[in-house]
């Protein structure tokens, strides 16, 4: 039986909205909201997508033109080339969903991940559920950062055959913890040895690191993604957490597993988010052009 734990960040998170219901006035520090309102272009464009009748199905990959954006930005972001529209992407309703439907189109019970510690509940409630041994990482100790050495003996050590997925996140989410390029080289040499571990990378919070760090992704290593899924979404770096898009990155191989998954589960993403996803990233490429 799948039968899933509650996540205690949202089960939070509604109590607070009904705080709020009550007359009471709060501070969030649950789910990762925004202090900034959705951008008005942005609420335009899904007003004029409901106005114009654009609230059928899609595609259960998603419209072809939010693909594109999609693509082109991952092109521009991650310096990764020759990924296609077609048959490389698939948008899916929130960030979440591409996690959730990795970890079940890939693992098996008696599968083992490895994640970094303290780490997103998510990474941990959903292989519990499958019945797959989630190994931890601890980065911390106390309040105080664990020297990355120790780090990477401690993640050395537990790598196995069962090994299936290495989640990274980074920034962190909860602690915000910023992966450094030559500890993803150590994480990647590390991971060779295992053939069967796949990369999954959280990216959703990678538009909030700021100079002097910079974002780093284990993708630098796996240029045709042919062990990396990439999962990303619109929620954080637009403010739009309410329209629920997100999307995967990885081969053609994978994209084929998850299209199942969704066509089964959720048909598509919601339509008219699409097309204000779409006029986001056009209108971040377009501006990061104007200024280059």
């Amino acid at each position: 039986m799948f039968d899933i734990e509650s996540s205690g960040t949202v089960e939070i998170f509604n109590l607070a909205k009904k705080l709020e219901s009550e007359g009471k006035s709060l501070i969030h520090l649950e789910v990762g909201e925004l202090d900034f309102d959705t951008p008005f272009y942005i609420n335009e464009a899904t007003i004029n997508a409901i106005k114009s009748n654009y609230n059928r199905y899609t595609e259960t990959t998603g419209i072809l033109s939010l693909r594109s954006e999609i693509i082109e930005y991952i092109h521009s972001r991650y310096n990764l080339q020759g990924l296609s529209p077609e048959r490389n992407v698939i948008v899916t309703p929130g960030a979440k969903f591409g996690l959730f439907s990795s970890l079940l189109s890939f693992l098996s019970p008696g599968d083992e991940i490895i994640v970094f510690s303290p780490s997103y509940p998510s990474f941990r409630a959903i292989p519990n559920a499958m019945k797959i041994k989630v190994r931890e990482i601890p980065i911390l100790k106390g309040s105080r950062i664990i020297p990355m050495d120790d780090i990477l003996n401690d993640l050395n050590s537990k790598l196995n055959d069962k090994t299936r997925f290495f989640i990274l996140n980074g920034p962190c989410n909860p602690t915000g913890q910023v992966v450094y390029e030559n500890t993803l080289k150590r994480v990647w040499d590390y991971c060779l040895k295992f053939p069967r571990i796949w990369f999954l990378a959280d990216d959703i919070y990678e538009q909030f690191i700021f100079k002097p760090l910079t974002f780093e992704t284990i993708s630098r290593y796996d240029e045709l993604l042919e062990r990396t899924i990439i999962v990303n979404g619109f929620s954080k770096s637009f403010a739009m957490t309410g329209f629920r898009l997100g999307y995967a990155v990885s081969n053609e191989h994978v994209i084929k597993k998850l299209t199942k998954f969704q066509q089964n589960s959720v048909t598509c993403a919601t339509s008219f988010s699409q097309k204000a996803g779409e006029i986001a990233l056009k209108s971040y490429i377009e501006l990061l052009n104007s200024i280059k």
